[in-house]
């Protein structure tokens, strides 16, 4: 858990800046993009009423969302890729030379938006490729699992199963690639070069990082499963999954971070005894 405590004890020394850099997307997300449970929350009647392919892509992408403002899934995945790269400006900034200042905003976006840029539409792309392959195979279960007149709520906790264990699993497959964004700006690598890297510090502390990175996503997991179970107001979903959202992405930058500075074994003039 020395990650865990160590990207907290980060984070809330820091709570009032780095909120306010994510704030916006993480309200645009909450608000137009519906993200309970990271949109892997089916229904039975959900998957039972799936029929065609357009059936499929409304699960794997909101019906209201495409129908009504479909441009909103550019501007809010924009945002978050400008929130990111403002945040690894910031932080490894103060890393390198022990200030930790918001100024310079277009400097640290510059600096960091390409390595981003590249990271998060690798990313996007494999989350909506896993979606569908989701959807289908929750699909199938419900069809089949029906088919022997096996309980709805049964079926529904099958799919709960599968959904987060699915996930969980997606995110350690994923991790070298997440960590290859703080190769590309700490070390000046190309892609494929900073992935190999990656991949190969990573291998040093792999339960650490894996336990590191799961841990937020639980926590986002359970809480916004246990305002779908409770049917809370919209409001109240909008306001939660703000703050929700806004954490997770500052927990995560933050986290790589810190990783690849302590495995890479360079000096973080942020840390007190270095002052």
């Amino acid at each position: 858990m020395k990650y865990v405590k160590a990207t907290l004890r980060y984070l809330f020394a820091h709570f009032p800046k780095l909120m306010a850099i994510a704030a916006v997307p993480a309200a645009v997300v909450a608000f137009f993009m519906q993200p309970q449970g990271f949109g892997l929350v089916l229904t039975v009647k959900q998957l039972e009423a799936v029929e065609s392919f357009s059936d499929v892509f409304f699960l794997v992408f909101s019906r209201n969302l495409i129908l009504r403002w479909p441009y909103m899934i550019f501007v809010a995945l924009l945002l978050i890729m400008l929130c990111i790269s403002y945040t690894m400006g910031v932080v490894e900034k103060h890393f390198r030379v022990g200030k930790f200042s918001l100024r310079q905003p277009f400097s640290n976006i510059n600096n960091c938006f390409a390595s981003v840029f590249k990271v998060f539409s690798l990313l996007v792309v494999i989350y909506i490729v896993y979606k569908f392959l989701l959807v289908c195979v929750l699909t199938l279960f419900t069809y089949v699992l029906g088919n022997f007149y096996v309980a709805d709520v049964v079926i529904a906790v099958v799919m709960a199963v599968i959904s987060l264990a699915g996930f969980l699993f997606l995110l350690i497959l994923l991790r070298p690639i997440i960590y290859a964004a703080a190769t590309m700006l700490v070390y000046g690598y190309y892609f494929k070069d900073a992935l190999g890297v990656a991949i190969k510090i990573a291998e040093k502390d792999r339960l650490e990082l894996n336990i590191a990175l799961i841990f937020p996503f639980a926590v986002y997991f359970t809480v916004s499963l246990l305002l779908i179970i409770l049917s809370a107001h919209w409001i109240v979903l909008v306001v939660v999954h703000t703050l929700l959202i806004a954490v997770l992405l500052q927990y995560v930058t933050v986290c790589v971070l810190i990783a690849m500075f302590e495995l890479s074994g360079i000096e973080r003039r942020d840390v007190r005894k270095y002052y």
